[in-house]
């Protein structure tokens, strides 16, 4: 793809990391899972990003980034990268 997505190592730590899904030119889905629970970190850089909802968007300020909440995904930016 080109793009080196920084991957947030607290998350491994926690959660073995299974797979790297690329999502189109700019984007790549890093999914963890451990005893059945499962995540998937969607990582961009470029690009429109956003929450497509008619449900209300929580917007709330944690560690000093802005993140939005709704239908259960939150997305923040960080050093150029959507997550």
């Amino acid at each position: 793809m080109g793009v080196d997505f920084p991957v947030p190592t607290w998350l491994s730590d926690h959660y073995p990391t299974i797979n790297f899904v690329p999502q189109g030119d700019h984007m790549v889905e890093v999914q963890y899972q451990k005893d059945g629970e499962f995540i998937s970190l969607l990582i961009s850089k470029g690009g429109s990003n956003g929450i497509s909802t008619q449900d209300e968007v929580k917007r709330e300020t944690i560690g000093g980034k802005t993140v939005y909440f709704a239908n259960g995904i939150a997305i923040w930016e960080q050093n150029g990268f959507t997550y």
